[in-house]
């Protein structure tokens, strides 16, 4: 019962987060992905590759979207786990709050509902419930083959 709280409160907590990003300005988000996206170059510089700074803060910005709604793939999947939810149900939760990510955006100075944001948040949400799927029947298939084991024996 703790364990089943504990995922519930990290996805009210993650949800909130996601939505506070998306309140931020254009500008301070820019200045966000441009202080990530500096930070690349001088690694990518060091080790005597130098990408298109453009090029490397949209791909930048695509994967902070991709990974925030993979983070929240894997938070509805593991409290989905503790009340069963179907995977349409999961997937139709973390669609309404990436919509609501996008339209919150619609008013919010600099910002706009964007569709290719909301197609990547939703590819990061689907690959984060299947990543959780995928490591749970790995865990089945283990102590399947433990107590295989065990009865041979």
């Amino acid at each position: 019962m703790k364990m089943i709280k504990t995922i519930r409160i990290l996805l009210v907590i993650w949800t909130a987060i996601i939505f506070m990003n998306s309140l931020m300005t254009a500008d301070i988000s820019s200045e966000q992905s441009g202080f990530v996206t500096n930070l690349a170059l001088s690694i990518f510089g060091f080790f005597g590759f130098q990408p298109d700074a453009i090029t490397l803060q949209s791909i930048i910005r695509m994967t902070a979207h991709a990974v925030e709604f993979m983070i929240l793939g894997v938070l509805i999947h593991l409290d989905r786990k503790t009340i069963d939810y179907p995977f349409y149900r999961m997937f139709i939760i973390g669609l309404c709050i990436a919509l609501t990510d996008e339209i919150i955006q619609i008013f919010v100075p600099g910002r706009a509902f964007e569709l290719l944001d909301l197609l990547i948040d939703t590819l990061g949400l689907t690959l984060g419930i299947y990543l959780v799927l995928y490591v749970f029947r790995i865990q089945k298939r283990k102590r399947r083959q433990s107590l295989d084991g065990n009865h041979e024996s």
